[in-house]
């Protein structure tokens, strides 16, 4: 999920690094290179050049050193660049010996070598996903290996539009806290046996993923995933890697479960020249891969409860520590419990989920006038208490969002702030040296809502040292001291190059929920209405998803500000641009010339062993790329297929449905759907952990997509 609170001129910046000393190094680098070239202004003309250094680049680096450099990267990619080069030596064999290759153009070759480099580059992570589809559709359209309207069809496609407004739809759920409640339901704080957990949380966020876009709900899921392993002592890597497995499962259950399903039924109702068996033009309920999604969903939940629990398939690894990191800057910051604090009111300090957490620790617990020091697990919460962490920043961040109850005690004297909390969000701000408002003056005489309209939650010293023992607004700031401060949208755009502060850096995705139940009941209702529309086929999708979204920011359940930021513009472009790469294989003959030779390969195996030979080729390129490329570049290879005819008892219907079901089957590598990549950092995984649990499941499941669509359409 994007985070509407990031501008544009932070965007630049890595949004995942949260160490306020990597951010002070990348801000004193910055003021190093504006000086440096400050110095370049005033230097001297230099002298001539001799002949030897003309031949420098203007980088300083000569060309001796280019090569170099080139060729050590070579060394360090040359398990890519064998493969390459055995694909080439592949491709030649093919032109030479398989006739189904006779007679193919240039470009049709150029396509194919581009596409080959593609996934080459995807796999290794030379570039961004987006601007590597860039690149490609570039030098394509540059080759005049696709027109300029058919680069750009992915722009205008329905399927594609439809998965931007599904990802607004889902937020407005996401931002009323709906799921994290369900979370709370399900899961309890009580430990149970790893397999009984399994089944409890996988089934219900499975079954919910096949209605909403499964990013936003593992990303609302994982920190609530991570409190209650921390309380039952169950090592998050057995959990995570399973439950990312079964989102991406339940997203096979209905149409708009997953944005791959969407775009292979937004290309195959787009090309006329797809007819089913009876001539028609290939249409797409919402419910149309159901009775074969759900199927696969099950075997797969059956799959990940049973094998999970064994150590030798999928390993614990542990991911956090009983000690702050040494280096770690550190925050003191207090939370006052009020009446709507769901998670915490008479909860003990253990059921709560507020012991063993990762780099935060409850201090103490403020009573009225007394104090509870190192409070027991035992110890009970009651409403009105002041609970005082230390810790570091991104747990900071997800307490701060884990309960709209949890009010940050801010600066004494100072009025609350007027706007609702759900449109706060937090950030950092470092005191400059040479600040004449902050430096040697209290917080509590700064005045920090009057002159900057935000509140000061916690602080933390230069020096690495813990502020204790002192309240907030006695803290008395020094140049380099970091603050948290809570602020609305404008705070960036108004103080971030104020010269009080040396760097002001917004918190991503730091807004707490909405967390009341008229919003939640409200974002329920119109998700569900756009499911039960969409199903009985009163309209389409898109118009659905539509009225969805408009009565999302009608009814608040998010403003225009947040539905906006809901859009994943990297995971958009993406697959726009795939359309385009795909659209060069077909128009080029390359597409073709592929299908008549699978066809010929296969046909002794009939309807079936063309469908595996789809699953199986669609599920690698899925691994190493993103699911959305893999269908993209394949659809017209499997459309080709289809208009062949040679075989004949091919269903339309059952290769399109396998196409979508081995786009998502995306289980034994990290790199290959972004929340794999979440659950691969958040688990601690290995990279050999995926393939030791997920290659087992991926053959388990190919048997059953490609059995079940040959047997059920």
């Amino acid at each position: 999920m994007v985070d509407g609170n990031v501008p544009e001129q932070n965007e630049a910046k890595d949004a995942s690094t949260t160490d306020p000393g990597a951010r002070m190094e990348a801000h004193e680098e910055t003021w190093m290179e504006q000086g440096d070239t400050q110095t370049t202004k005033e230097a001297p003309a230099p002298a001539p050049q001799s002949d030897d250094e003309e031949k420098m680049e203007p980088n300083g680096r000569s060309f001796a050193e280019g090569c170099q450099a080139t060729l050590a990267y070579l060394r360090n990619k040359w398990v890519l660049v064998l493969v390459l080069g055995l694909l080439g030596v592949g491709y030649a064999l093919l032109g030479t010996l398989a006739t189904a290759f006779d007679g193919l153009s240039w470009k049709a070759w150029f396509s194919l070598a581009s596409v080959t480099v593609l996934v080459g580059c995807l796999a290794v992570g030379v570039l961004p996903t987006h601007v590597l589809f860039a690149i490609t559709l570039g030098v394509l359209v540059a080759f005049q290996c696709v027109s300029p309207p058919d680069s750009l069809v992915g722009f205008s496609n329905v399927g594609v539009a439809t998965v931007a407004i599904l990802f607004m739809v889902a937020n407005g759920v996401t931002r009323t806290n709906a799921l994290g409640i369900m979370f709370r339901y399900f899961m309890g704080n009580k430990k149970i046996s790893l397999r009984l957990a399994l089944f409890k949380i996988v089934t219900p966020l499975g079954l919910a993923s096949g209605f909403l876009n499964n990013t936003p709900i593992f990303a609302m899921a994982i920190p609530v995933i991570l409190r209650w392993c921390r309380t039952v002592q169950y090592a998050p890597s057995k959990l995570l890697m399973p439950i990312n497995n079964a989102l991406i499962l339940g997203g096979t259950i209905t149409l708009i479960g997953t944005s791959t399903n969407l775009i292979v039924s937004g290309l195959a109702e787009s090309d006329q020249t797809l007819v089913d068996k009876e001539g028609n033009p290939l249409s797409f309920g919402i419910f149309g891969i159901t009775k074969l999604g759900i199927i696969y969903f099950g075997i797969g939940v059956i799959y990940v409860v049973i094998f999970a629990p064994i150590d030798a398939l999928l390993p614990e690894r542990q991911t956090y520590d009983s000690q702050i990191a040494e280096h770690a800057k550190e925050y003191m910051v207090s939370m006052k419990v009020s009446s709507k604090a769901k998670t915490v009111i008479n909860q003990t300090v253990e059921s709560a989920g507020l012991r063993h957490l990762r780099g935060l620790f409850l201090v103490e617990i403020q009573r009225g006038p007394s104090i509870i020091p190192a409070p027991a697990p035992d110890d009970r919460i009651e409403e009105g208490d002041v609970l005082v962490f230390s810790g570091q920043i991104d747990t900071v961040v997800d307490l701060y969002k884990r309960d709209a109850g949890l009010v940050p005690i801010q600066t004494e004297g100072e009025e609350p702030m007027l706007s609702p909390r759900f449109t706060h969000s937090l950030y950092e701000v470092v005191v400059s040296p040479n600040s004449l408002l902050l430096n040697g003056r209290r917080i509590r005489d700064v005045g920090f809502r009057q002159q900057f309209g935000a509140a000061v939650v916690a602080a933390a010293s230069s020096s690495g040292s813990l502020i204790v023992n002192q309240k907030l607004g006695d803290i008395e700031l020094h140049g380099g001291d970091t603050l948290l401060v809570e602020a609305g949208p404008r705070f960036y755009r108004r103080w971030g190059r104020n010269p009080n502060f040396a760097l002001v850096y917004p918190l991503k995705d730091s807004s707490p929920p909405r967390d009341d139940w008229p919003h939640i009941i409200i974002s329920l209702t119109i998700a569900a209405a756009m499911v039960a529309v969409a199903a009985a086929e009163v309209t389409g999708i898109y118009t659905t998803a539509i009225v969805a979204a408009l009565a999302m920011l009608v009814t608040g359940c998010q403003n225009i500000r947040e539905s906006g930021s809901a859009i994943d513009i990297p995971v958009m472009l993406t697959i726009a641009l795939a359309f385009g790469v795909g659209k060069s294989i077909e128009t080029t003959g390359a597409g073709a010339a592929i299908s008549n030779f699978i066809v010929w390969w296969l046909k002794p195996l009939g309807a079936i062993g063309v469908l595996f030979a789809i699953y199986v080729v669609v599920a690698i390129l899925t691994s190493v790329i993103t699911n959305n490329g893999a269908v993209a570049i394949m659809f017209p290879i499997v459309s080709g297929i289809l208009k062949d005819g040679s075989v004949s008892d091919l269903d339309p219907y059952a290769a399109m449905y396998v196409l979508m079901l081995a786009g998502s089957a995306s289980f034994s590598t990290p790199i290959g759907y972004q929340t794999n990549l979440m659950a691969h950092s958040a688990g601690a995984y290995q990279f050999s952990d995926w393939a030791r649990f997920g290659l087992g499941l991926q053959i388990v499941l190919m048997i059953a997509g490609v059995v079940g669509a040959f047997f059920l359409y």
